[in-house]
């Protein structure tokens, strides 16, 4: 897969091997890949399906539209200011669910070690 999305011009990070980027400043495109799912951020919807029929020419895709949750994180994008949120908060009381912990009494704080100074 690495091979085929280099052919369409973009590169993994350095730090994220499944984090892909093409382009730069306002005309950074990227490329989020999980197994087999995938994310396109683009400045244009043009770009968005640009890449998306580049990917096509390689592998079987379907498009699911924008996302609302990926990974386990809830999306949320703000056209008017320009960002996307992402959350976590329905997989965290998920886990507080399966360990039995209901409320914020249930969730107390450890102090540390270090004696203060």
């Amino acid at each position: 897969m690495d091979e085929k999305l280099q052919l369409l011009g973009f590169l993994p990070l350095d730090d994220d091997a499944c984090v892909y980027t093409k382009g730069s400043g306002s005309q950074i495109s990227i490329l989020i890949v999980h197994v087999d799912d995938f994310i396109i951020a683009a400045p244009t919807d043009a770009e968005v399906s640009n890449i998306a029929n580049g990917i096509k020419g390689f592998f079987p895709i379907k498009d699911l539209g924008e996302p609302a949750v990926f990974l386990g994180y809830a999306l949320s994008r703000d056209y008017a200011n320009g960002t996307i949120t992402m959350s976590q908060t329905a997989y965290v009381h998920e886990i507080l669910k399966k360990a039995d912990i209901s409320s914020d009494s249930d969730l107390l704080g450890v102090e540390t070690p270090i004696l203060p100074s």
